[in-house]
């Protein structure tokens, strides 16, 4: 009997210590991740963050030049192709050189994001729930990458003057596996 009673204490304790609590983000990546989406939009988000090795392939100046369009639409646009100047710092570099080392996962907390309208879930079952990484920074600069309803991109945050997170730019991934590291 005892040792029936110390099997049904040790299970859940041992996999309790065998379960692996993941990092938390910080204050600044919610105020990033707040800054996202509409305040009152509806939507479904995986509870769990996901960062993509392959990222790094996409942060050159010849992906930024074929996404034709504009960034930073609402004061001072510029074109895409003209991004990479815009980065071309420290921090950005930093980003670039590290990303496959700042890519751990996360676990989203409901309380500190501002949407009410949201739905964290745990497993990604179809392409209407948002897949998001959790975003890393690096001084003035943060990305995040975003992968929903079969479009993948590569978001861009720019922190002003004021302190705040503003969204420089969007650059959208189109995987050709044929010249994929080439």
């Amino acid at each position: 009997m005892k040792k029936l009673i110390f099997l049904i204490i040790l299970f859940p304790l041992t996999a309790f210590i065998q379960e692996k609590e993941l990092p938390k983000l910080s204050v600044e990546q919610y105020e990033i991740l707040n800054k996202l989406f509409p305040k009152e939009a509806s939507f479904t988000l995986l509870r769990y963050t996901s960062f993509p090795l392959h990222l790094d392939y996409f942060l050159t100046k010849e992906h930024f030049e074929m996404d034709g369009g504009f960034c930073r639409l609402t004061n001072d646009p510029f074109e895409k192709s003209d991004l990479w100047d815009h980065l071309d710092s420290e921090d950005f570099e930093y980003i670039k050189d590290n990303i496959s080392l700042l890519g751990e996962a996360y676990e989203l907390e409901q309380g500190k994001l501002i949407y009410p309208n949201v739905q964290l879930v745990d497993l990604y079952l179809n392409n209407h729930i948002h897949l998001i990484s959790a975003p890393i920074i690096k001084g003035r600069f943060s990305i995040i990458h975003h992968v929903h309803s079969f479009i993948e991109k590569i978001i861009f945050f720019e922190k002003d003057e004021n302190g705040d997170w503003d969204i420089l730019c969007e650059v959208y991934i189109k995987l050709d596996l044929v010249d994929f590291g080439h």
